[in-house]
């Protein structure tokens, strides 16, 4: 009901639809105990996909959360319905990635990771010709794209559906994400090793593939602010917004997420940027589907937004506004017990989907309390807001 409600508004003339709330729940299957949802990736608006992790009913004393004691889950969203669906044979999903006719995702296992692919039936095992798989991107028609890193030797890999192939890349790279909108624009983002003996020598790094060769694109030091130390900084979370206008997030690979800063390339040059207030830590960047950028500051925060639009066009043109934040069901909080949060663009819909857990409030040190928290943890996802 949530998502079919939110994804009609999207498509019908502005004038003619009713005014819909700012975020919308999704109606998921009640479960029983301890229940989040980790992961989430769509391929269009009838073509969702997340992966959660649910745990039995405990009485008496919690155990402590340790991440073995879950069953991971894995559900699908075809347009009307969330159905479970099946989970690779092997290992729990850690990364996964979805585009029309094309779903991947890596699993962790004792026995090693594996790279697989849905074929609309099955999971099936895609070896790679190298191990050590950290990224993963799917593209249109069964393809993907794929980063491995070892001590040894790390490389880029390109699948066509068919077979992989080795996309020359420069020595010491290691990938944190890959953004793909087409064959022949494929945006790379991680850092470099000089290779150097020494503590900073990990420049971020960007790097675009036009179909035929990867091209750095340099990221200057000044204009990190101070304290963020430019030689071990990393890049993530990739948003093209249109020709010649990227978005990076970068932070510091010492001190973690927590210190992550806005970049924008306009082609030429850099700049950062910074939404007008915030309280929060920022996550991450997301496509709003019409050319601006949303700024993530987790489920309980305000997202904050920049239209997209050429040069002097558009009333909202260069204009920032703010989302009331993500209201939890009443008597409960975000997260608990290691529920994650995460979040995506819809593709062909200028919607996000969001995904994380909520709980009763645990108080106190007192075990029944801390079991009756831990027990109400239930999954939740999210759609909305509109692009303005």
């Amino acid at each position: 009901m949530m998502i079919r409600l939110v994804v009609a508004a999207a498509t019908v003339t502005p004038a003619l639809a009713a005014p819909a709330p700012v975020w919308s729940y999704a109606d998921l299957p009640p479960h029983k105990g301890y229940d989040r949802i980790d992961l989430v990736a769509a391929a269009g608006a009838r073509d969702i996909w997340a992966v959660g992790t649910q745990d039995r009913y405990v009485r008496g004393v919690k155990r402590t959360y340790s991440g073995k004691d879950g069953t991971q889950t894995l559900a699908h969203f075809d347009g009307m319905t969330w159905r479970r669906a099946a989970l690779p044979p092997h290992g729990t999903i850690r990364s996964l990635s979805a585009a029309p006719s094309s779903v991947w995702a890596l699993t962790s296992a004792h026995d090693g990771d594996e790279v697989v692919r849905w074929d609309g039936r099955r999971w099936r095992s895609v070896p790679p010709p190298a191990p050590g798989a950290t990224e993963i991107a799917a593209t249109s028609g069964g393809g993907a794209w794929l980063a491995t890193w070892t001590r040894d030797e790390s490389r880029l890999l390109r699948h066509d559906g068919r077979a992989w192939h080795t996309i020359p890349s420069p020595k010491g790279l290691a990938v944190t994400d890959i953004l793909v909108r087409g064959g022949r624009d494929v945006w790379v983002g991680g850092w470099l090793r000089s290779g150097r003996p020494g503590a900073q020598n990990e420049a971020p790094a960007l790097l675009h593939w036009d179909g035929r060769s990867l091209r750095r694109i340099t990221i200057p030091a000044k204009v990190f602010p101070h304290g963020i130390a430019y030689g071990a900084s990393q890049v993530k979370d990739i948003v093209v917004a249109g020709p010649g206008d990227v978005w990076v997030t970068c932070y510091d690979l010492d001190s973690g997420p927590e210190d992550a800063i806005a970049l924008r390339w306009r082609g030429k040059t850099w700049s950062r940027v910074t939404p007008p207030a915030r309280t929060a830590s920022l996550h991450g960047l997301v496509d709003d589907g019409a050319g601006g950028v949303w700024f993530d500051y987790g489920l309980a925060e305000p997202m904050w937004h920049l239209p997209g639009g050429r040069i002097n066009s558009g009333r909202n043109k260069g204009r920032w506004s703010k989302t009331e934040a993500l209201r939890p069901p009443s008597g409960r909080e975000f997260g608990g017990y290691g529920a994650g949060e995460d979040i995506a663009h819809i593709p062909g819909t200028t919607l996000l989907i969001r995904a994380g857990a909520s709980s009763i409030p645990d108080v106190g040190e007192d075990a029944a309390a801390t079991t009756a928290s831990y027990n109400s943890t239930d999954g939740l996802i999210v759609a909305g807001p509109e692009a303005s």
